[in-house]
């Protein structure tokens, strides 16, 4: 009996597996006993629960349709509704039909309504409404320069013999030859990395390492190439990299020498270099040294061996092909006039014909052979390539002609000297420093702002931000449009090779202020010499050439008003109130015959009726609306009728 009451003694009412145990021993059902005399209480807690159920239910549902009925009301009773109801106008005659010959009514438009509109009309139209508008001098360089002018120089074109390459390092087994090597791993020379060092305060730092195999010095070279080893988690065997050798540049000898940190440096039992196409970047060259084994090269090199092979460093760690071996086969991508084509500069044929040739031979034979393919590619001298003073450079056969270079190829484009979009006009995605903008500079006597330097770009006698010498052209452009304050609107005509700054409001006195000399320099236009230099003014500061600066003007309209008097109209905007109605032109019209008197054969009158279908279709939705809002209504009472109904049932009641 201890054995069972000590069992029961543990039970609990939310043990089912326990349930109405004591009841078995006792004879009592205990767990029913409790669970009716708790039963009062139980039920009045989950009916309360369910009031609170209902009360959200209610309010959720209360929440949907008064949001709804909100957005009827907004929708058909608010005046900021074009659907309002309770708006007069609607009903009244809104619908304007414009009348007259088809030579006036198709530059007039007009909405509203006006008390007056049987006995207006527009006799003409004198003049429109205009911005102020300014036309930069044209900027054009003629041809896109290159500045090749020998397809014999080496010197010109410069590649790492060491980016991307790998030195593969392994342990040869002595004892056991068969085995050859073991642990082989592989270091890849990288072009970048993270380097994470720990500073003064303790906290580590991790910056990005960058290796420019081209303009790094050696030195430089060797530490980063350090620091990557440093970051790195490669291997030699159970050796940590980093621990078991170093890159370090002797200056006396030009020697990039792989320095071992800790071992003989001469044991075959250590890790040797296996191979790699680093060897020869770094100026390893096979030697001839009689007292290596015969099985050199197949057991690895020691690193003492392989600095004992090393030649100059700056001989071999880049490579400088001749314009010739580096142009063949190679295409440059031009846009002419917005036909794209992409043209070979030399084929691998036309290169082996001008092998024994003469520098000036070469050139002539490039020149006939590239153009030979131009005229296939645009038309004869449509596009020209030639050699001049200024070597290889590409130019148009019509002055008014775009043309410009779109390659795709980085590489090629940095080694001919050009960006991309380089034009015979303005570059949009070069910089300020591009040949077409020379001249504008030059006028105000102005140099090229340096790469990180603000620009001080003033118009309207508002700064234009956010702008450096490393801004492109485009985002120029964009900046001064986005400029709300400068109040002008500034692009590029391709066409002419002419930038244009218009008012963005139009009519009288909308003045277009250039107020720095970058401004003057990009936007300007100047008067000139005879020879063609810019004139200068008493200050020695450039003459601006006010032909190209064309002032806006008002509208001019001329109106009746049925009185037999004519009023001619002047107007800052295409756009105006007319008597209630909103008018906007969009053309000259009409005739003048003199003093003020027009003729009124072509003139345009208005008539106005009411829009009936515009009505009908505005009540028509109201009427939809409200009669869904009811219905979703009529629903959630019918629901809840039919629930009450359900619990009355469950409850004993009749239903």
């Amino acid at each position: 009996m201890a054995s069972i009451s000590s069992t029961s003694g543990s039970n609990s009412l939310g043990n089912t597996a326990l349930r109405g145990f004591g009841g078995m021993v006792s004879g009592i059902d205990r767990d029913s006993i409790v669970e009716q005399m708790t039963l009062g209480t139980t039920t009045k807690i989950n009916n309360q629960k369910k009031k609170i159920t209902e009360l959200q239910w209610k309010q959720e549902a209360y929440r949907g349709f008064s949001d709804k009925i909100i957005d009827i009301s907004d929708k058909y009773a608010s005046y900021s509704s074009t659907s309002n109801l309770k708006n007069a106008s609607i009903f009244g005659k809104n619908k304007i039909t414009v009348h007259g010959k088809e030579e006036s009514t198709a530059f007039i438009t007009a909405t509203g309504t006006s008390s007056m509109v049987n006995n207006v009309s527009i006799l003409g139209v004198k003049q429109m409404a205009t911005s102020t508008v300014r036309q930069s001098d044209a900027h054009l360089t003629g041809s896109i320069a290159t500045g090749l002018t020998d397809l014999s120089d080496n010197t010109r074109f410069t590649f790492s013999n060491l980016e991307g390459a790998t030195i593969t390092f392994a342990t040869w087994n002595n004892t056991d030859k068969n085995k050859g090597f073991e642990n082989n791993t592989t270091l890849t020379l990288p072009s970048s990395f993270n380097y994470t060092t720990k500073g003064d305060d303790g906290k580590e730092k991790t910056e990005k390492i960058t290796i420019d195999y081209i303009k790094d010095s050696p030195e430089q070279i060797a530490d980063k190439l350090n620091q990557y080893l440093e970051s790195s988690d490669l291997k030699l065997g159970d050796k940590a990299m980093k621990d078991a050798f170093k890159f370090e540049y002797n200056k006396t000898t030009d020697r990039m020498e792989l320095v071992e940190q800790k071992g003989d440096g001469k044991g075959m039992g250590g890790f040797v270099i296996r191979g790699g196409s680093a060897l020869e970047g770094l100026g390893y060259k096979k030697g001839t040294d009689s007292n290596l084994p015969d099985d050199f090269d197949a057991q690895g090199i020691t690193l003492d061996n392989f600095n004992k092979n090393l030649t100059n460093f700056k001989d071999s760690y880049q490579r400088h092909p001749t314009a010739l071996s580096y142009l063949t086969g190679k295409k440059l991508t031009f846009n002419y006039d917005g036909s794209q084509k992409s043209i070979e500069l030399i084929t691998k044929e036309e290169a082996a014909a001008m092998k024994d040739m003469t520098a000036e031979e070469r050139a002539e034979a490039m020149e006939k052979n590239l153009q030979k393919r131009l005229d296939q590619a645009y038309g004869k001298d449509m596009v020209k390539a030639e050699f001049g003073a200024d070597g290889l450079q590409f130019s148009t056969g019509k002055p008014d002609s775009t043309l410009s270079v779109v390659s795709s190829d980085g590489e090629l484009l940095t080694n001919l000297g050009l960006e991309y979009g380089a034009s015979n006009k303005v570059n949009l995605y070069g910089k300020l420093d591009q040949a077409a903008l020379a001249d504008g500079f030059a006028a105000v006597g102005m140099t090229v702002p340096g790469k990180d330097e603000a620009l001080n770009l003033v118009i309207n006698g508002v700064e234009i931000k956010g702008l450096t010498g490393d801004s492109s052209i485009s985002d120029i452009l964009s900046k001064i449009n986005s400029n709300k304050e400068a109040g002008v609107k500034a692009t590029y005509v391709d066409a002419t090779g002419e930038f244009m700054l218009v008012s963005s409001e139009t009519g009288e006195g909308r003045q277009i202020t250039l107020d720095s000399d970058l401004a003057k320099a990009m936007f300007g236009a100047f008067e000139r010499e005879a020879d063609g230099s810019v004139k200068k003014d008493a200050d020695g500061k450039a003459v601006e050439d006010q032909t190209k600066i064309k002032q806006g003007q008002n509208a001019q309209i001329a109106v009746s008003y049925g009185n037999g008097k004519t009023v001619v109209l002047d107007r800052a905007s295409n756009t105006f109130n007319l008597e209630g109605l909103n008018v906007t032109i969009s053309g000259v019209f009409g005739e003048e015959i003199k003093d003020g008197e027009w003729n009124t054969s072509k003139a345009v009158t208005f008539t106005a009726k009411a829009d009936v279908d515009g009505v009908t279709e505005k009540v028509k939705s109201f009427f939809e609306d409200f009669n869904a809002l009811v219905t979703e209504i009529g629903t959630a009472v019918r629901t809840r009728q039919r629930l009450r109904r359900s619990d009355r049932r469950a409850e004993g009641g009749d239903g």
